[in-house]
């Protein structure tokens, strides 16, 4: 979850503007930015480059190894940052 909010941070702040919509609708954009409750805008004032094991709680990986055990190309990937 950490390495998805940072990826997401990282996009945001390369491209300057960033906009989120929920995309399970049949609306369109505009109709999902007039319609929603909220809305979060800010602005990025810093970039870091933070790696995923960083972002992971230790006490958390073997759980997480556990749920992926049934799929080996996505544990491979996991294993490969050293957690």
């Amino acid at each position: 979850m950490k390495f998805g909010i940072i990826l997401v941070t990282m996009i945001i702040g390369v491209a300057g503007h960033g906009y989120a919509c929920k995309c399970g609708g049949p609306w369109s954009v505009e109709e999902e930015f007039d319609d929603t409750e909220l809305i979060v805008y800010g602005k990025v004032i810093s970039k870091e480059l933070v790696s995923l094991q960083a972002t992971l709680q230790q006490d958390k990986v073997s759980g997480v190894k556990d749920k992926l055990k049934g799929d080996i190309q996505k544990l491979q990937f996991f294993e490969s940052y050293n957690v």
